[in-house]
């Protein structure tokens, strides 16, 4: 026999928070560098970006050519979306799933990776508020780890 599973409502509020938290780095690397919005680059980027477009790199020996700038910006604009779409799925994952978020899951430990790593790559290379952005959702998700996950059964009516 199999026990349901129910989360504690503040664990799928970290799970939602992480998840808004790493959508939001997403959706604002798209806005900075991958929309009309975005203003001209100032001149000694304008140098960088205007060499990177005539330099041209393979992809795979006798394959398709590309700039180092195409791939640059692909790889940028991909990575953003990439965040966007994390953040999508767990958000559904947490609606729809909810027996993927059992404490030490295999979902709950990517979730705490993925943002773990991304920490990791904002204090690399990106500036405080991503790092911040980054930082709070992965104690978001290791949160979660220790979130208390306890079968309904055991539950008492009155903590309903």
């Amino acid at each position: 026999m199999f026990l349901e599973v129910v989360m504690e409502p503040w664990s799928r509020r970290l799970f939602y928070t992480g998840a808004t938290l790493i959508g939001l780095v997403g959706v604002a690397h798209l806005l900075m560098f991958h929309s009309p919005l975005t203003g001209p680059l100032p001149a000694g980027e304008q140098a960088v970006a205007d060499l990177a477009a005539v330099t041209a790199s393979p992809m795979f020996e006798n394959g398709r050519q590309v700039t180092v700038r195409d791939f640059n910006d692909g790889t940028s604009a991909e990575m953003g979306m990439l965040a966007v779409m994390f953040a999508v799925a767990v958000v559904v994952a947490v609606r729809e799933a909810p027996g993927l978020l059992r404490r030490w899951s295999p979902f709950s430990l990517a979730c705490t990776a993925v943002s773990g790593f991304s920490v990791w790559l904002s204090v690399a290379y990106f500036p405080e508020p991503i790092i911040v952005f980054t930082v709070m959702s992965a104690v978001c998700f290791g949160l979660v780890l220790a979130a208390p996950f306890r079968p309904a059964a055991l539950r008492s009516a009155s903590y309903r």
